[in-house]
């Protein structure tokens, strides 16, 4: 059982080129969510200039609500040019000290908008009063602790909107354990000269990720019917009928229901019925898995039937719409790891 749970992780890791500044071992314990558009090539300079905003965000961003931490326009908040300039130094340079005209020719490098502002002295942590400059505590990122996984990137010839999520680690008593933390969308400027090839418009964060700690996910097996699922930590079983299982939060704002229809649908059959019930929805179809999967307002569903089959399988996650970038990662981890005895979709 636990071969098959690291099989459809491993399945559904990171790809090593998309996030560098990860280790492996960290790689195979985060599973991601399928690219969208890319329209842009995503070098080392692109990636080492998300990993740095994603591991600048202040921690009073993160919480229950979307917050914009910086808007497009403006200059950024002194406690995030702060930060920002720490984590820059421990990715993109060879020391911990700046004197004062180079953390201002770096903040020209991160940021398109205003002049760096740093808190007051009282207030500072990152950034230490030097001979001529600063020293900053690098030490409390550490090079590559941190990354962001690219989700999207459209590029409407002047400005990039990215989409990634953020991964962070927590602390425990053996180890580093990696975790997704919440969502980031980014606009950039295209600004080829830069040392990262690009600056930054304006961040905004997501809610901070419920289920981001992937090692915690259990998995269901429904030995009537003859199928697996992972399913999000926080979900505890709210109905026993093996055909009709029904799995809730504490908090009832997140289901999911596992429906078996005893029919043997054809793939085309399962379709059609799905589109007509639900008008307006646009399937994506993985034919060769035998499942295709819908995503609309506050929902996820995975249906998945094969001719031959005698029965057909609908996974639906209902969630906060809010909390739509979220769940629709969790709802493409429970596709992903939704098996079928006998049929290829597992």
């Amino acid at each position: 059982m636990r071969k098959r749970i690291f099989a459809l992780l491993l399945a559904f890791c990171f790809a090593l080129t998309v996030c560098p500044a990860l280790g492996e071992d960290a790689l195979l314990l985060l599973p991601t969510r399928d690219l969208g558009a890319v329209e842009v090539t995503v070098d080392e300079r692109l990636q080492t200039l998300l990993d740095i905003m994603s591991y600048a965000i202040p921690e009073d961003c993160y919480g229950d609500s979307a917050v914009a931490v910086l808007k497009a326009g403006e200059a950024p908040a002194p406690a995030l040019t702060e930060q920002a300039l720490c984590v820059a130094c421990a990715y993109a340079r060879d020391t911990d000290t700046l004197s004062g005209e180079e953390a201002k020719e770096l903040y020209a490098q991160l940021f398109t908008s205003g002049e760096m502002t740093l808190p007051e002295e009282k207030d500072r942590y990152y950034a230490v009063p030097a001979a001529d400059g600063f020293q900053f505590r690098v030490e409390d990122f550490g090079q590559h602790l941190t990354g962001a996984c690219l989700s999207s990137a459209e590029f409407d010839g002047t400005d990039v909107l990215v989409k990634l999520d953020s991964i962070g680690y927590s602390q425990t008593p053996f180890e580093q354990a990696p975790y997704l933390a919440c969502q980031m969308e980014l606009s950039l400027r295209y600004a080829p000269e830069t040392e990262f090839g690009y600056t930054v418009n304006s961040i905004a964060v997501s809610p901070f990720y419920r289920c981001g700690d992937f090692s915690k996910w259990q998995e269901i097996e429904n030995e009537a019917y003859h199928y697996t699922v992972n399913l999000p930590d926080e979900l505890g079983q709210a109905g026993d009928d093996p055909q009709h299982m029904v799995w809730q939060n504490a908090q009832g704002d997140v289901t999911l229901t596992v429906d078996v229809t005893e029919e043997s649908l054809s793939f085309d059959e399962a379709l059609a019925r799905f589109m007509q019930e639900h008008p307006g929805v646009k399937p994506v179809q993985q034919r060769e898995f035998d499942v295709f999967t819908a995503e609309w307002e506050g929902h996820y569903a995975v249906v998945v039937a094969a001719e031959g089959s005698p029965c057909a399988y609908t996974a639906v996650l209902t969630f906060p719409q809010e909390r739509q970038a979220e769940y629709s990662l969790y709802g493409e981890i429970i596709r992903n790891s939704f098996g079928v005895r006998g049929l290829s979709n597992g």
